[in-house]
C-alpha cells in the first residue's frame, strides 16, 4: 500500500466514524490512524476493553478525544490502572491524561484528602478537571488550598467550593484568584459577603471581571441603581452579572422602558428575570398570559 493509499484510507476510516471533516477533531483523528498500524489500534482498544470500556464507548471517546489514542500501550494501562483502582472510575476521566507512573497523581490525591476533601468530592473533581492529576500538589494546589482556606470557615467548605468549581484550580493564584478577590470585596464591602457569593456561584473567580462583571455593574450605576441594590443583586444573583454587557445594557433599558423605578428592589428582580430569558422566551410567556385574557399592559 502507498503512502497515499494509507492515506486515504486513514480518512475514509474517520469519515466513518462520525468525525465532521471541517472540524478540528478530524484532523486529530486522521493523525492518530497515520501515527500506528491497526494492529497497534486493536491492542489499545483491548487494553480499554480490559477494564471494563465497551467499544461503543471507546469510540465516542476518541469521536470527542481522538488524543484518548494516541499515548503508548503502556501510558494508556497506566493510566487506566490508576482511574479504576484508585478512582473507580474509567474511561471518562483518564481520556484527558496521561502519565508514565501514578507518583504524581498519587501524590495530588492524598493532598486533597489531607485537606479535607471526601473521596466522592475528589471523584467529582477529577472527573471534572482530568488534568488535576498532573498538578504539582505543593507549587501549584497547595497554595490555593491554603488561600481559600483562610477565607473560608472550615475545610469542608473548601472541599466543596472547588470541587463544585474545579476549574477555580486552573487558574493563577497571584494573576486571577487574588486580584478577583481583592476587586469584588472592595466592591461588596467585606469578604463575608463576598464568600457567601463565591458559595453561590463560585466561577466568579474565573471570568475577567473587566470584561463581564463590572461593566454590568458600571451599567446599573448609570442608570440609577443604588449601591445597595446592586451588592445585593450581586450577592444573591452573581451569575446574572456574567451576561455580556451589550445584552446586560438592553435588558436594563427593557426594564427601565417598562416604567419600573430605578431605585426600587423590583428594577433589580425585573433586570434578574430579562437576564435569565431571551427575548423570545419572553414575548412566549406573554402570549400565555394574553391568551388566558391578560392585557399586555
Amino acid at each position: 500500500m502507498t503512502p497515499s493509499d494509507r492515506i486515504t484510507k486513514n480518512v475514509n476510516e474517520v469519515k466513518k466514524m462520525g468525525f465532521n471533516p471541517v472540524s478540528w477533531q478530524f484532523v486529530i483523528a486522521v493523525k492518530a490512524f497515520s501515527a500506528m498500524s491497526i494492529s497497534t489500534w486493536e491492542k489499545k482498544v483491548e487494553v480499554y476493553k480490559k477494564w471494563g470500556c465497551s467499544e461503543d464507548e471507546i469510540l465516542v471517546a476518541f469521536g470527542k478525544y481522538p488524543w484518548c489514542m494516541m499515548a503508548s500501550v503502556h501510558k494508556i494501562t497506566r493510566v487506566m490502572e490508576f482511574f479504576v483502582n484508585k478512582m473507580e472510575k474509567a474511561l471518562s476521566a483518564s481520556k484527558n491524561v496521561n502519565f508514565e507512573t501514578p507518583d504524581r497523581p498519587n501524590s495530588v490525591i492524598a493532598l486533597f484528602e489531607n485537606h479535607g476533601f471526601s473521596k466522592t468530592q475528589i471523584s467529582k473533581l477529577v472527573m471534572m478537571l482530568p488534568r488535576v492529576l498532573l498538578s504539582d500538589p505543593k507549587k501549584t494546589l497547595l497554595p490555593k488550598l491554603e488561600f481559600f482556606k483562610s477565607k473560608c470557615d472550615s475545610s469542608s467548605d473548601v472541599a466543596k467550593l472547588l470541587s463544585s468549581e474545579p476549574t477555580i484550580l486552573k487558574r493563577s493564584l497571584e494573576n486571577q484568584i487574588i486580584p478577583s478577590f481583592n476587586i469584588l470585596k472592595k466592591f461588596m464591602g467585606s469578604e463575608e459577603e463576598l464568600i457567601y457569593c463565591i458559595k453561590r456561584f463560585a466561577r466568579v473567580l474565573v471570568y475577567d471581571l473587566q470584561v463581564f462583571v463590572i461593566p454590568n455593574i458600571e451599567i446599573m450605576r448609570e442608570a440609577g441603581v443604588p449601591n445597595a441594590n446592586i451588592v445585593s443583586f450581586f450577592k444573591y444573583h452573581p451569575k446574572r452579572f456574567m451576561t455580556p454587557s451589550d445584552r446586560f445594557t438592553k435588558n436594563v433599558n427593557e426594564v427601565k422602558k417598562m416604567g419600573f423605578s430605578p431605585v426600587s428592589w423590583q428594577f433589580v428582580i425585573a433586570v434578574k428575570a430579562f437576564s435569565a430569558m431571551s427575548i423570545s422566551t419572553w414575548e412566549k410567556k406573554v402570549e400565555v398570559y394574553k391568551k388566558w385574557g391578560c392585557s399586555e399592559d
